[in-house]
């Protein structure tokens, strides 16, 4: 038999893009109450007890003149893609029709077969395994086609002793057989590719921002969305997007 040989696909299923506001605040008129935000905010870092050398409650003993509006933006682009993988493998084969087989792996995908399982939104998941018969089949070499093999308790003999006595007993064995357990007594194998599919997310982001603000602690910020766009790639389509290593 030939060593086991795995391949594996990788499709492009959605993508989505989205827009995100991430602080936005108007010029401050001394006449105005500060924002409860920015209070707390200032409040929270003057009484960080990592500062120790800034006055607490910085903000109340002191007087705001103006505000620098800061303004930024964070455009995010999520993408679910689809991996396949699959291994050579046999199973016992029943002398019946093979349907649905494979015919050349260097060229057809793992996505032209199996279920279309992708998740319908943006969720990383693993499907359980399904298998691609190749067409091809083979004598069992565990039992050289006889369909079954000798017993290894017996060794053939129908009878063995028992660990601990010195008489020999029955063997629950077929007059020193079993059947084959590689090829469930067919005495053949059949060869297929099993298959094993997993969606992941890949996300991207970008910052639209030119102030003094930190971009580790930007990226951290909250904010309102502005916009969310996705687009679904057209199964049938799907080979377009693969890529193939063997």
């Amino acid at each position: 038999m030939k060593p086991p040989t795995n391949i594996t696909t990788a499709s492009i299923l959605r993508q989505k893009q989205s827009q995100k506001i991430l602080r936005q605040e108007a010029s401050h008129d001394p006449g105005k109450p500060i924002p409860t935000e920015i209070l707390d905010a200032i409040n929270g870092w003057g009484n960080s007890i990592f500062r120790p050398t800034i006055p607490r409650h910085l903000i109340a003993n002191s007087t705001v003149t103006d505000i620098t509006p800061e303004g930024a933006k964070l455009l995010t682009a999520i993408l679910l893609y689809g991996e396949r993988t699959g291994e050579r493998k046999h199973r016992p084969y029943d002398d019946g029709e093979i349907e649905n087989r494979i015919q050349n792996l260097k060229e057809e995908s793992l996505w032209l077969y199996g279920p279309s399982d992708a998740p319908s939104g943006f969720e990383e998941v693993t499907r359980k395994p399904f298998a691609i018969p190749t067409g091809k089949t083979c004598t069992c070499p565990e039992c050289r086609g006889e369909k079954r093999i000798i017993c290894r308790r017996c060794k053939g003999k129908g009878r063995y002793i028992k660990e601990g006595e010195k008489h020999y007993v029955d063997c629950n064995c077929d007059n020193g057989t079993r059947r084959c357990s590689k090829c469930d007594g067919f005495g053949k194998l059949e060869e297929i590719i099993e298959c094993r599919s997993s969606y992941r997310l890949k996300n991207s982001r970008t910052q639209d921002y030119k102030g003094m603000i930190p971009k580790c602690k930007l990226a951290r910020a909250g904010g309102k969305e502005l916009f969310s766009h996705g687009l679904e790639y057209r199964h049938d389509n799907m080979t377009k997007h693969l890529l193939i290593s063997a």
